[in-house]
């Protein structure tokens, strides 16, 4: 049972993500404002560009799925408002969910069933929504596949930029890469999004106001195409992107953190806490470029752990009162998320950019090529070639039961 006063954090903090989420679906503002777009400020372009917009890709990518599940088995939040404004934009945004690899709920017609038929506390609140909901359903075909469409263009200008400007100065994947690990996972979650949606009916209700052009889009073998592009220079200019963050740590990190742990230290002398504080300096103060040259890649597996404990602790009741508290928890995120640029690339671009689960949607893939040389429409072949190629990688251990028709449809 949430007593009245985690009711009122746990608003608080919908309310904080209902924003957010908001934003990250609003293609035109992103465009207007220049988010992501590496070239917007050329003057600017060798500096780090980090903004709370280009975290939040990467750290919630399923943020609308994760929302609509929740309160789908979580009914009572209904009795505050903010769960219908997530709602609202979530449900409003496509009418199918992908949960795991290809398996989807048909979420409007369980939300339908939802408000018709429960019982509980929220019974009075869910009956004033349904209007809210019957509104919401509408929208799906209204808004739903124009704006997926009007974003998958915006990602494959962006991506495309991108390509084209790595290839020409590898220098700045340095300084812009955590603008392009956001625009990957938001192109990556479009594209497994766009083959859910074909793959998956659309509620009988608003059926008939769907149109087949704007659910089928022939330009998704180019953003298919731009993704693997992407990654690749990625890959070929990785060396650069680590001696760039190992310098980062080296100098900006380690001066602004021991400013801010001399200052929580002259303050909070016996904290428990301080030994991993001091752990986390005598890492910095070890990295060596030498090495790195030398070809030794540093593993900062035991400074992400102290920071994550340094940061649950901070963050915690028993944590100290500090005037500097959220500076000091936002550089301990950055040294974090600085860190896995070094020595956990490989593993941030397979996060961003493998498509193996497409494997379960091969039959429309296929379809959509098919269509695509009929209309000689070729753009991104050799990237959606490339990807069928990578099928087999959709196996691992925690579906190893399939490992065998995966290898006799991919033979």
């Amino acid at each position: 049972v949430v007593n009245e006063s985690s009711q009122a954090q746990i608003v608080a903090i919908l309310s904080a993500i209902a924003d957010q989420y908001a934003i990250l679906q609003n293609t035109d503002e992103h465009r207007n404002q220049g988010t992501f777009n590496l070239t917007a400020k050329p003057n600017a372009m060798c500096h780090p560009s980090v903004t709370i917009e280009q975290f939040w890709p990467r750290l919630f990518p399923k943020f609308g799925a994760w929302f609509s599940y929740l309160f789908l088995i979580t009914p009572e939040q209904f009795v505050t408002p903010v769960p219908i404004n997530l709602l609202r934009t979530s449900l409003a945004h496509s009418h199918v969910q992908p949960c795991f690899f290809n398996f989807s709920v048909p979420l409007h017609q369980e939300y339908e069933n939802l408000f018709a038929n429960y019982k509980g506390k929220s019974a009075k609140q869910l009956k004033k929504d349904k209007k809210v909901f019957g509104e919401i359903l509408q929208l799906v075909p209204a808004s739903g596949p124009k704006n997926h469409a009007n974003k998958r263009l915006f990602l494959l200008q962006e991506l495309q930029n991108v390509a084209r400007l790595f290839n020409d100065f590898p220098g700045l994947i340095g300084p812009k890469i955590e603008n392009v690990w956001a625009l990957l996972t938001m192109a990556k979650d479009e594209v497994l999004q766009y083959f859910a949606m074909r793959a998956n009916p659309v509620p009988k209700s608003v059926q008939k106001l769907f149109l087949d052009k704007l659910t089928r889009d022939p330009r998704i073998t180019e953003l298919i195409d731009v993704i693997d592009k992407v990654s690749g220079l990625i890959y070929q200019y990785k060396y650069i992107l680590q001696e760039y963050y190992l310098e980062y740590m080296r100098g900006c990190d380690i001066e602004k953190y021991y400013e801010l742990l001399s200052n929580f230290a002259n303050k909070n002398p016996t904290s428990p806490i301080l030994p991993a504080l001091n752990n986390i300096l005598g890492e910095l103060q070890n990295i060596s470029i030498d090495n790195f040259r030398a070809g030794v890649t540093p593993s900062f597996d035991a400074l992400r752990l102290n920071c994550s404990r340094v940061e649950a602790y901070l963050t915690s009741d028993q944590a100290p009162s500090f005037d500097l508290l959220v500076t000091f928890t936002h550089r301990l995120f950055l040294i974090h998320q600085h860190s896995k640029n070094v020595d956990l690339v490989d593993t941030i671009v397979t996060e961003a950019t493998s498509l193996v689960e497409l494997y379960y949607y091969q039959d429309i893939v296929l379809d959509d090529l098919q269509a695509n040389l009929q209309n000689n429409q070729v753009g991104g072949l050799p990237g959606l070639f490339r990807l069928i190629s990578y099928f087999p990688y959709v196996v691992t251990q925690y579906n190893a039961s399939e490992c065998n028709v995966v290898r006799k449809e991919c033979a």
